[in-house]
């Protein structure tokens, strides 16, 4: 997989620039009624290594994000599964939703 094919992201210069990021693309969604954002983390040590959202607009759009070395291990497929189970056993349909939390893997 060939990283940002799609998406126009390219590696942030330093600390401040993730900071901004993290927090314009994920925490400020916690404070949100509704949000699908969640951290993929591994469930031996809790350490992030992706993420995966459902766009709030009317797409619907699944994305995902994940770092080179956890690629093509069926991690996001895991990732997202969790994430259409939880929304369906949820009873969330329309514009219902749920606050973004970790999903843990592996």
């Amino acid at each position: 997989m060939k990283e940002n094919t799609f998406l126009p992201w390219y590696p942030l210069e330093n600390l401040e620039e993730a900071k901004a990021f993290l927090y314009e693309r994920f925490l400020s969604y916690y404070d949100k009624p509704s949000a699908y954002r969640y951290a993929i983390c591994l469930k031996e040590n809790n350490k992030s290594i992706g993420y995966v959202w459902l766009s709030e607009d009317e797409s619907r759009d699944l994305g995902f994000g994940l770092k080179k070395e956890f690629q093509n291990k069926g991690i996001v497929t895991e990732a997202a599964k969790a994430v259409v189970d939880r929304i369906k056993n949820g009873g969330h349909t329309g514009s219902q939703h749920f606050i973004g939390q970790k999903v843990k893997l592996h």
